[in-house]
């Protein structure tokens, strides 16, 4: 669990937090909650409930075979086959124990000490806390806290995209989707741990603060996809050009704006975003109407000559424009490495002098 009272100074306890500024994040009245009913109680209770059977069976057969009496072939095999196979080779590797846990924490919902209970449990650990994020039920501050936390110390596909559909989903409430996104930012990079009552702040270095003293995540029986931060980043550029909320697209641009000066290689970029467009002399223009700036670079190939200040962001009405003046040759513009525009032909026409 993240000590949050002794990391990053900016950082709050969102335990005794507000989430903002009244009204910053207020759910919409249409909210619908989502209940995703499932017997899952007595899924998880099942193997357990056969694991005593399976012991019970055995001290039968072992009382048999030391009373002189002849077991049956097949409880005699029983006898060998437990006596040789540990428990632990079940098809998680958990212990027997994880089985209660995991049913109290779907029954009860996570409290402070379910981190400590689950942290031998890398198949039903996960499992659960991705059920409970999908569960369209009402939360206390402390316990979206406590499932924040619960959930980012896995790194598991099931967890990722269980809070993947609730920061995605206008359904859910918004304190719920700053909390999912507040684990999706610990995905993206194990060092970001922000408390979501930060995130809608209006200060920027406080969104991504990144905490010293955060315990290593553990691997989940399902591993995150390799490609896990392009997923993240084309999300949250989804949401913001297309989410219905008020508030929650702010948030995010925010978050996207950080993460592309971190992270530039992933940042999500449509095609024809940024241009280069040739003027008169030699002249260049790069122009951008993306809805956050960008760490581009431009320059002319095989030269020296690199601009890497960047390009505000813009709008299709008002883009933002750097003018240039490179030597001749051909000029790109890269983002994280990756080329993002081209300008070949540079014989723009000049207007003609007006003396």
């Amino acid at each position: 669990m993240v000590n949050r009272r002794e990391t990053h100074p900016i950082l709050h306890d969102a335990g005794r937090a507000t989430y903002g500024r009244a009204g910053l994040c207020q759910a919409s009245r249409d909210v619908r909650l989502v209940r995703i009913d499932e017997p899952v109680v007595e899924e998880l209770q099942a193997p357990l409930s056969q694991l005593r059977g399976d012991r019970e069976e055995l001290r039968r057969s072992v009382r048999a075979v030391r009373a002189g009496a002849s077991p049956s072939i097949g409880a005699l095999f029983g006898v060998i086959l437990l006596a040789a196979t540990p428990r632990l080779a079940e098809p998680q590797k958990e212990p027997a124990e994880c089985a209660a846990h995991s049913a109290a924490v779907l029954r009860a919902g996570p409290d402070d000490d379910t981190e400590w209970r689950l942290v031998r449990c890398p198949g039903r650990g996960p499992a659960v806390l991705a059920r409970l994020w999908l569960r369209g039920e009402p939360r206390t501050p402390a316990a979206r806290r406590r499932l924040r936390d619960a959930s980012s110390s896995w790194r598991d596909e099931r967890v990722f995209d269980a809070v993947s559909s609730v920061v995605t989903s206008t359904t859910h409430p918004c304190e719920d989707r700053l909390a999912a996104l507040s684990v999706l930012l610990r995905y993206f990079d194990g060092t970001y741990a922000p408390a979501e009552a930060w995130l809608p702040a209006d200060t920027m270095a406080s969104v991504l603060a990144q905490v010293a003293d955060s315990p290593p995540q553990r691997d989940g029986a399902r591993p995150l996809p390799d490609d896990v931060r392009a997923r993240i980043a084309k999300e949250l550029a989804r949401i913001t050009s297309s989410d219905a909320d008020t508030i929650f697209p702010r948030v995010v641009r925010r978050l996207r704006q950080v993460l592309a000066y971190a992270d530039p290689a992933t940042t999500p970029v449509t095609a024809g975003t940024v241009t280069l467009t040739a003027g008169c002399r030699g002249k260049v223009t790069a122009r951008s109407t993306a809805d956050i700036a960008l760490p581009i670079e431009v320059g002319v190939l095989g030269t020296t000559f690199v601009y890497r200040g960047g390009i505000a962001r813009g709008t299709a009405k008002r883009p933002a424009e750097i003018p240039f003046s490179f030597p001749p040759g051909v000029v790109v513009a890269t983002l994280g490495g990756r080329e993002i525009a081209r300008l070949t032909e540079r014989d723009a026409p000049c207007p003609p002098d007006p003396r």
